[in-house]
């Protein structure tokens, strides 16, 4: 663990300084066991031409994601414990990697079919138009759950209420956790305002 930083559930001030996006952001992915997806989401990112990736690994055990951080270029914060979705503020990586500078954090096994640089362009012009939250969120698509999957009315019945608070055309209120997200500089972990 790096350092420990605040975990308090309290809303920062907002910065009011328009927030610049440059293909130096960098991108905390949050990763435990997995690589299959882990694999996928970074060639999505290189595609947009993001590529300052810091992997926040919560004490990982599968032999090919260690064979993978072994040989990837990003940078790759190894914990001794799982600390869990808040794993990216309590190691301190946000702090030294991140300090004053908008970030993105996010889980591993996202499907980004059509992210792009001008989707990371869209996301600060949200943040910038909207300084009252914190945070940009991607919603979790829902209406393409197949009827084999055994909890999609239980996912669907969850993620429904993420929907219902449009402010603008496909923008919404939302409590966003470790969906990737864009956070404002020094932002602690926290769900909302998104």
């Amino acid at each position: 663990v790096l350092k420990n930083t605040s975990s308090k559930n309290e809303l920062p001030t907002t910065q009011q300084v328009p927030l610049q996006y440059g293909l130096d952001l960098p991108i905390f992915i949050n990763c435990r066991d997995r690589v299959s997806p882990l694999l996928k989401m970074v060639k999505t990112l290189e595609s947009a031409g993001l590529k300052n990736i810091i992997f926040i690994d919560n004490a990982s055990t599968y032999k090919p994601l260690l064979n993978y951080y072994e040989n990837t270029p990003y940078t790759t914060v190894r914990l001794t414990s799982n600390l869990g979705q808040r794993a990216p503020w309590l190691s301190g990586a946000i702090a030294l990697f991140a300090k004053d500078m908008p970030f993105v954090v996010t889980d591993p096994d996202l499907v980004l079919p059509t992210f792009s640089d001008g989707k990371m362009k869209i996301i600060f012009k949200i943040m910038n138009k909207h300084p009252r939250y914190i945070k940009v969120g991607l919603a979790l698509r829902i209406d393409n759950l197949p009827e084999s999957y055994r909890q999609k009315d239980q996912v669907i019945k969850w993620e429904k209420q993420f929907w219902k608070n449009k402010i603008e055309k496909n923008i919404y209120i939302a409590d966003v956790d470790t969906t990737f997200a864009l956070y404002r500089p020094n932002t602690p972990y926290i769900i909302r305002p998104a």
